[in-house]
């Protein structure tokens, strides 16, 4: 599961919820985790394509099958 986190950007798709970034006690985090509700498991999700890095107290949404994150701070 990922590390314990606030400010982080989620967006959820179906039964899906997808996690990026954040804060934690170490800085802010780029990494992506996806919790599936049926499962109730978390996956790590590798980026493909741009990724948004560092990112913590963004606006974050999905749109399409897409998530976007917009602003924040790394």
């Amino acid at each position: 599961p990922p590390k314990p986190r606030y400010h982080a950007g989620i967006a959820i798709f179906g039964n899906k919820i997808i996690i990026h970034g954040g804060s934690s006690v170490f800085g802010s985090l780029s990494d992506i985790w996806m919790f599936d509700t049926n499962e109730l498991l978390f996956s790590e999700i590798r980026a493909i394509g741009d990724h948004p890095g560092e990112a913590s107290g963004n606006a974050t949404g999905g749109l399409s099958g897409n998530m976007i994150v917009y602003g924040g701070k790394g």
